[in-house]
């Protein structure tokens, strides 16, 4: 009874179309790698360095973009990038912490750079580490990992600056453009459709240079689009999920007594999700490049048996046949 069954699921799952079995095929393949390359370890990894790493970053980060973006800019930036409740207060403390920030001196900038270096590798090490699991791939060596860690701390502050400086100038590109022809339209909401492609156009880019680039082995171009693609839309998805709870999530007395705490948790729980993302999106890459080999596969199998079976019916002998002569 149970092999008929079972016989029975085979059979309907092999006469379910294709453009409904493979992405239920691609997704189920996603999961199943992702648990087995034990990528939640990973993940969790990834927000244990970035607690450790998140001051020196902030600060050197914001330190260095003062110097050449304005301020309300970079505030505007960080509510975009972390699903905050934008009250007045909460704006006032990151307005805050950002306007401290420009203003630490020579010497603590120099601090901060060293803390970076030696924190933000540390982070840039998990994400790498957690990278060549999901692809079930060998590390480089020592030295040149830790070149790379580095080499991504300058690059992580120049995706930032250009973000910022990209949704600038589309704010200026569409207060300039309401004023042109007979047409009008509201800058605001504009604005804010604009800022969403810019903030999905930079995601793309930031999972792209990391599925490309740091694995120890280059991915072909079609995977990794496909996971950049992927991740890019479970992380705007997540990052607005969770804005929209926050802005209608009753705040109270009782919550601000346990504001330290609940701070730090939630700032590991949201990097966790972030980094399970990330390493999400590895695997569906992996999954798309495995279905690619086995539907490949599959078709020189069905060429091969056509073939002998044409030389049967015309009774040409096949190659295997010849050899046995």
């Amino acid at each position: 009874m149970r092999k008929q069954t079972v016989e029975a699921t085979q059979g309907a799952w092999h006469r379910t179309p294709s453009f409904i079995r493979t992405p239920i095929w691609v997704m189920g393949q996603t999961f199943r790698l992702y648990v087995n390359d034990d990528c939640g370890t990973y993940a969790a990894a990834i927000a244990y360095y970035a607690l450790f790493s998140i001051v020196p970053l902030s600060l050197i980060t914001l330190s260095i973009l003062g110097l050449v973006v304005d301020q309300e800019r970079i505030v505007r930036f960080v509510f975009d990038q972390i699903p905050l409740r934008e009250t007045q207060a909460v704006q006032n403390n990151v307005d805050s912490i950002v306007g401290r920030a420009k203003q630490i001196s020579v010497a603590g900038l120099s601090f901060g750079v060293i803390a970076l270096v030696w924190s933000g590798s540390g982070i840039f090490s998990a994400v790498r580490r957690g990278l060549n699991a999901a692809g079930n791939r060998r590390g480089r060596p020592y030295w040149r990992s830790k070149m790379l860690d580095f080499l991504l701390i300058p690059a992580f502050g120049l995706m930032i600056l250009s973000a910022i400086v990209a949704s600038a100038a589309l704010q200026v590109l569409i207060e300039r453009g309401a004023n042109v022809g007979p047409i009008s339209f509201n800058t605001s909401r504009a604005f804010q459709l604009a800022s969403y492609g810019a903030t999905a156009t930079g995601s793309f880019t930031m999972f792209f240079l990391l599925y490309r680039f740091v694995p120890a082995e280059r991915e072909r171009w079609r995977p990794v689009v496909a996971s950049a693609l992927f991740a890019t839309l479970l992380f705007e998805l997540v990052k607005n999920t969770g804005a929209f709870v926050i802005s209608k999530a009753p705040f109270s007395t009782d919550t601000a007594i346990y504001a330290g705490f609940s701070t730090a948790f939630a700032f590991l729980f949201w990097v966790f999700l972030n980094a399970s993302i990330l390493l999400l999106g590895a695997e569906f890459g992996r999954a798309i490049a495995l279905h690619g080999r086995e539907r490949r596969q599959r078709e020189l199998l069905a060429e091969a048996s056509a073939r002998h079976a044409t030389q049967v019916e015309t009774g040409v002998p096949s190659v295997t046949h010849m050899s046995n002569l």
